[in-house]
């Protein structure tokens, strides 16, 4: 097939596809509209309108009707604040900022080093460590603080099981 050829045949279906997609087509879906259902009226008819369908008449509204939703409510989307616990929590004292470093005895005295970040802590019973921990006991499992600004105590573990 020549070049040429081809041309006209593609440019015959293109403009058959055309004319099809725009040919007005009898709406299959719309019901038949009987003759009771037109608008009879001499005017509309001589004048060579299409008659219009009748609309029912609405009646008064009844008083114990519903009031319509709204469909379309304000919204928010920021989120509620939250709800006042009824009780008020006891004040907890903060999670021991010390890791046990190591035990040192000399002499019957026990010296234990306390690890806060990079600074260690060599510290006895009855030490304060920055005005807010009291060393109370140093046992062989555990040492014993207080938190002086709620008097409560705490106990970090040593990681020994048995006693030295």
């Amino acid at each position: 097939m020549k070049p040429s050829q081809r041309k006209i045949i593609l440019g015959l279906l293109l403009a058959l596809t055309a004319a099809a997609a725009l040919w007005p087509l009898p709406d299959e879906h719309a019901p038949e509209r009987s003759k009771a259902s037109r608008d009879t009226t001499p005017a509309r008819q001589g004048a060579g309108l299409p008659a219009l369908p009748r609309v029912p008449e609405r009646g008064p509204a009844r008083a114990d009707a519903a009031p319509a939703a709204n469909l379309f409510p304000s919204q928010t989307w920021t989120p509620p604040p939250p709800a006042a616990s009824q009780q008020a929590s006891a004040p907890v004292a903060p999670p021991l900022p010390f890791s046990f470093g190591g035990r040192y005895v000399e002499a019957g005295q026990t010296m234990v080093f306390l690890l806060e970040g990079e600074r260690v802590h060599s510290v006895r019973v009855g030490d304060t460590i920055n005005a807010a921990y009291r060393i109370d006991a140093i046992e062989a499992t555990a040492v014993q603080l207080t938190y002086l600004p709620l008097n409560t105590r705490q106990s970090l573990p040593t990681g020994s099981m048995t006693p030295q």
